[in-house]
């Protein structure tokens, strides 16, 4: 039996009144919601006394105080909550009977003192709850003496640090939520986590410079099964960061990862974490992973990359063992592209189905409602459910295929052309050129001119030109008198044709061999094109 009450104003007299008829019944559970008291007297409760009340919970009353004396009176208590109560302060009292005690919600700003001479007041305290409040502190000494905890709650407390060693004096700790801490100044040291005994840690949503983190602040926690870090900013951790964070959790079962600013999905969990049962990673900017990602984690039981940036899901990224063994996917929210790349998923989307309480239910979460096309316009927010793809769709008729391995074969045909005209491209220039120089030469030859534009064609590579200018052209020039025509000096326009025209116009040619020379392609067609001459014309090269 679990009563409520509820009242904007109440005296202390009509509400003892109340609790001792409530002691005449069988009521364990009893909640006071809403009342508020002109005066809190410490026998309040005295109707309690011979009750059979465990669990008490007064929510939204004002209080200010917390005096365990005054509860002390409920000889069975074991759950006290006082939440929304305004307290600002503490008075404890020893209590052999209570295991649960949440004051979340109020004004505290110091740990009361549960450990006096290393005892605790309260010795059979399992159960310790202050989220929200204004805790700044948390030292070891605060805590070291409830060997009997095993949930720590101080959510959103403004603490200013979590020194090294604060836990591992707790040795039957299970789960610890620090969740939110609303301090710019928080800091954690490396060794803050030490706890043999620890589970389940949610250290979510913090405003960390994860900069300043050590990275191996989950090293002396080998036994954690649960790991909840959804909402901080982990975007900037490389590989490197996260296999030193996340590899000594060789038991982990559960990870959050959601919101954390991901673009991919950290190769140390399919390395490292074998024993995962669950993985949460939505709302991140991931868009895939590698084929082989979620072979070793064969425990795998729940996937979430809800609202991710995934446009298609590829057969080969989540295979038939994966989805087979999976009980739950979280896919939705993601701007999947409406093609007939997504066919296979669509099918599978339709005929992958569990069984809870013996219905049949879509493994894959919000479908088909939430899983819709973001590409092409067209289909733009429509499900993907409801799209025309099916096989009929992606099988093209018989005269579009025709044509497109028409159109293929084509521009196969193109490129092949286009490749070997490139490869041989220098072949066909000189065949072209060679020609123009043979027409031009005939024609010379049938007017029977003798006529030429430059003694001698100097033919030499750009390394050696300084050489050639400096010490050959002024003997030849100055000295002998000759005309020369250097293409790399005189000549202006297309190489090619510089070439051919001059070198006709010359009655000699002079080549400069070098190594240079050797490798240089216009230096090679100017020797040829001399060879060629020495042939036909039996000019001295």
């Amino acid at each position: 039996m679990s009563p409520g009450t509820g009242a904007e104003n109440f005296s202390p007299e009509e509400l003892k009144k109340c609790l001792n008829e409530i002691s005449e019944t069988s009521t364990t559970n009893l909640e006071l919601s809403g009342i508020n008291l002109s005066a809190f007297p410490p026998d309040i409760f005295s109707g309690l006394a011979n009750s059979l009340v465990q669990r008490l919970n007064l929510y939204g009353t004002n209080v200010n105080i917390y005096n365990q004396e005054i509860f002390s009176i409920i000889p069975r208590l074991r759950h006290l909550e006082l939440v929304f109560c305004n307290l600002n302060e503490t008075h404890l009292w020893h209590s052999d009977t209570l295991e649960n005690l949440s004051l979340m919600n109020n004004r505290l700003t110091s740990f009361p003192r549960f450990c006096v001479d290393d005892k605790p007041v309260f010795l059979n305290l399992t159960f310790l709850d202050f989220s929200f409040n204004f805790l700044t502190t948390l030292k070891p000494s605060d805590i070291n003496c409830l060997k009997r905890l095993t949930s720590l709650n101080i959510d959103r407390n403004p603490l200013f640090v979590i020194k090294n060693n604060t836990f591992v004096d707790l040795p039957t700790l299970k789960t610890l939520s620090l969740s939110g801490i609303r301090s710019v100044y928080f800091t954690i040291e490396s060794r803050a986590f030490n706890s043999k005994s620890l589970t389940e840690l949610d250290f979510s949503n913090q405003i960390l410079d994860w900069s300043r983190v050590n990275m191996n602040l989950l090293t002396l926690c080998p036994n954690l099964e649960v790991l909840l870090l959804s909402g901080n900013s982990l975007a900037t951790f490389n590989e490197a960061d996260f296999y030193t964070f996340l590899s000594p959790l060789k038991n982990l079962k559960d990870i959050d990862l959601d919101v954390t600013g991901l673009g991919y999905l950290p190769r140390v969990i399919s390395q490292n974490l074998t024993h995962l049962e669950k993985l949460h990673a939505d709302r991140n900017e991931i868009s895939s992973w590698p084929d082989d990602y979620f072979t070793s984690l064969t425990n795998l039981r729940e996937l979430g990359l809800t609202g991710n940036l995934i446009q298609i899901i590829y057969k080969k990224s989540i295979s038939e063992s994966l989805i087979a063994r999976l009980e739950l996917i979280g896919l939705e929210g993601n701007p999947f592209v409406c093609s007939c790349q997504l066919l296979w998923f669509i099918s599978l989307l339709e005929h992958t189905m569990f069984k809870d309480n013996l219905l049949e239910k879509y493994k894959f979460r919000g479908y088909p409602e939430r899983y819709l096309c973001d590409a092409p316009l067209k289909w733009k927010g429509k499900q993907i459910s409801s799209t025309p793809i099916s096989e009929r769709f992606c099988f093209l008729p018989s005269p579009i295929a025709i044509s497109l391995i028409s159109a293929v074969s084509s521009l196969v045909l193109f490129v092949l052309c286009g490749s070997f005209v490139f490869r041989y491209r220098w072949h066909f220039k000189y065949a072209a050129y060679m020609l123009r120089f043979q027409h031009r030469r005939f024609q010379r030859l049938a007017e029977k001119g003798d006529n030429y534009k430059f003694d001698v064609y100097v033919s030499c590579s750009e390394d050696n030109l300084d050489l050639v200018l400096d010490e050959i052209v002024p003997k030849l020039e100055q000295e002998m008198g000759l005309r020369l025509f250097i293409p790399e000096r005189d000549g202006i326009g297309n190489k090619i044709d510089v070439i051919l025209l001059n070198m006709d116009a010359s009655r000699r040619s002079i080549l400069f061999i070098s190594n240079s020379y050797a490798r240089d392609h216009f230096c090679e067609f100017e020797a040829t094109l001399a060879y060629e001459r020495y042939l036909h014309e039996k000019q001295t090269v």
